[in-house]
């Protein structure tokens, strides 16, 4: 699936923890790394998603900088643009 996302104004390049789920408080449908990049003044990011399985509704998608991860990450983010 070609999936896009845009990110709010202002929202900075790097690699992401991107989820997608289907109902609150369940397991993602999704879960995997994403990379944002700037395209056209826009920050994007295109997930490598196969959603052949997926049932038919609405999903919410979930994105947080790596650096919430903890000291290990290896996130291109500065520490004071990450909301963790």
């Amino acid at each position: 699936m070609d999936l896009t996302i845009y990110l709010p104004f202002g929202s900075e390049p790097g690699t992401d923890d991107l989820r997608i789920v289907r109902k609150r408080g369940k397991p993602p449908t999704w879960s995997g790394e994403a990379e944002a990049r700037l395209e056209n003044f826009k920050t994007t990011v295109h997930p490598e998603v196969d959603a052949r399985r997926w049932k038919v509704g609405q999903y919410r998608s979930a994105l947080a900088p790596q650096i919430c991860r903890g000291p290990t990450s290896n996130s291109t983010r500065d520490e004071g643009s990450a909301a963790c």
